[in-house]
């Protein structure tokens, strides 16, 4: 399932996104994920961020994880694909989504 999420250029309002089973599409159980840390790629010119906090919401069962960044960090239009990284319980690293382009944070422009 491909998720797009709108914003406006300038803006640093947290978003909250559900994480889902690619297959079942089922919300992923978060349970015992730490060391959480995300990039978002701009996919026409590769320009790649960081965003600043990660964290999940709970329920942890229910897969949903608000983002957060500085102001400035999308100033410029453009569509990015977004990966969130985590530790789970085990000690394994988790990368969400598993695919380039299934989660997509579209920057529109700000009209003042």
């Amino acid at each position: 399932m491909k998720s797009i999420y709108p914003i406006i250029a300038g803006s640093n309002q947290p978003l909250e996104i559900t994480l889902t089973d690619a297959l079942t599409e089922e919300p992923i159980n978060l349970t015992g994920c730490t060391a959480w840390s995300a990039t978002a790629r701009e996919t026409n010119t590769g320009v790649q961020v960081s965003l600043t906090s990660i964290a999940p919401v709970a329920p942890l069962t229910n897969g949903v994880v608000k983002l957060e960044w500085d102001t400035g960090t999308f100033n410029a239009p453009g569509l990015y694909a977004v990966q969130l990284k985590c530790t789970d319980a085990t000690g394994h690293t988790l990368i969400m989504p598993s695919e380039e382009g299934q989660l997509l944070m579209r920057v529109g422009v700000r009209h003042d």
